[in-house]
Formats: C-alpha cells, sequence, structure tokens
C-alpha cells in the first residue's frame, strides 16, 4: 500500500510538472509597446493591397513565440475601432519585426463599400437583459459581458462549377461560406449553473433593434469509457 501510494503521489507530481512546463511555453510573451505599435503601423500600411481604407485597423489580441526566434501574432480586424467578428489576421514576424507570413480569416467585405455606422442604440446592459431573458434562468457564475462588434451575417453559396449540381450530389467542396451583410451588435456572455447544469452561452444581439441574430451553447460534453490502472473502464 506504502509503495502504491508513493507511486500515485510520483505520477501526481510529474503530471503537475509536465502542465506547468505546458503552460510556461504557451504563456503570452511580453511585447514592448513599441514592437507592437511598429507591428499594427505595418499591417495598417498594407491595407490598400486589399481595398480597405482607413476605417479599417488591426488590433492585436495575444502573442506567443514561434520557432527560430519567430514570434507570432493574431489581430483582430477592427472597422472604426470595432472589432469584426472572427475576422482576424495571424501574423508571423522574424526576429527584426519583419512580416514573414499572414493567414487571414477575412470578414470584412462590404464594409469598405458603404459607410457603416458603430453607434448602439441599445446599451451593453440591455443587451444582456435580452439575453439573459432567452435563456433558461439560472444563478450567475461569473458576471455577464456585452462587447459591442460587427457582426457578419453569412451565408453558403455555391462556387464556380457548381451551379448546375443537382442538391443530392453537392459536397463540402462545391460551397463555400461568404459574408452576406454586417450587422452592428453584441457579443453577450453569460455563464450560469442551474442546479448541477452548467449553462453557458453566447448570444449575439443586434445592438440597433436588441433582436437575437445568433446564440449557441459553450458547454462541451463528451461521453466515452476510460481505462484506468487501478479500476479498469470507467464510464466518462
Amino acid at each position: 500500500m506504502k509503495i502504491r501510494k508513493t507511486l500515485i503521489a510520483t505520477a501526481i507530481a510529474l503530471v503537475a510538472a509536465q502542465a506547468g512546463a505546458t503552460s510556461t511555453m504557451a504563456s503570452p510573451v511580453a511585447f514592448s509597446a513599441q514592437e507592437k505599435a511598429r507591428l499594427i503601423a505595418t499591417m495598417n500600411g498594407e491595407r490598400g493591397k486589399f481595398g480597405l481604407d482607413t476605417d479599417h485597423g488591426y488590433r492585436i489580441a495575444s502573442q506567443h513565440p514561434g520557432a527560430e526566434g519567430h514570434a507570432i501574432s493574431r489581430m483582430d480586424h477592427t472597422y472604426k475601432g470595432v472589432r469584426i467578428f472572427e475576422s482576424e489576421s495571424v501574423i508571423v514576424t522574424d526576429k527584426g519585426g519583419n512580416v514573414v507570413s499572414e493567414a487571414q480569416s477575412d470578414r470584412r467585405n462590404g464594409l469598405s463599400a458603404k459607410r457603416f455606422s458603430v453607434k448602439a442604440t441599445i446599451s451593453g446592459s440591455d443587451a444582456i437583459g435580452k439575453a439573459k431573458k432567452s435563456i433558461a434562468a439560472g444563478t450567475d457564475i461569473d458576471p455577464p459581458s456585452a462587447e459591442l462588434i460587427i457582426f457578419p451575417v453569412m451565408k453558403t453559396v455555391r462556387v464556380a462549377g457548381a451551379e448546375k449540381k443537382a442538391e443530392a450530389d453537392l459536397n463540402a467542396v462545391d460551397v463555400q461560406d461568404v459574408v452576406d451583410h454586417h450587422e452592428l451588435a453584441y457579443l453577450v456572455k453569460t455563464r450560469m449553473s442551474k442546479g448541477q447544469e452548467a449553462v453557458f452561452h453566447n448570444t449575439i444581439v443586434s445592438a440597433k433593434d436588441g433582436s437575437l441574430l445568433d446564440q449557441w451553447s459553450m458547454v462541451q460534453s463528451v461521453v466515452g469509457t476510460g481505462h484506468s490502472q487501478y479500476n479498469g473502464d470507467v464510464p466518462i
């Protein structure tokens, strides 16, 4: 029994050490204000090649170390200072701060073609009230939050060459999601509990009229079987 307890204690210590090492490796890097400002200025200077005007900008969301002294920066796309939801660039820079590569998830299309107001009609607290009203009542675990965003409303279209394909013959490469239009909205995050149940939702609430544009659960669950050393197969 003493040996078994020692082995378990050693295993726990090893797991904790590995977790600590992983956490250290994955933690954000501290970049200077000058380095951040230079990167933002560099990206703003490249707006023209994407057909973007000066209302568009970039905001650093996170930065991490990369291989061979490179740095990886995740940058939100903004319009008039407001974040465009799920529109971002991942930038790799070298030791000198020069851009090596850029990968985009770009949902800015159409914002430069017309003037888009970022003035909300309802408040963030009103948006939180609308979101909570749509969810089963519960007790707040964390205070709810509301972030003003530009929400791209997506639609699915057929790609070139698949226009005349029968619906039953379509596959994943025959269609793509594109931006239909944009809505000024709030991203409301509610983290509640109802009894033993976690009720975590993200809700998109129109900043113009308070209508719900989208909503999804942030709770992810899995059912399966775990194979333990001492207790055999156990349900998960």
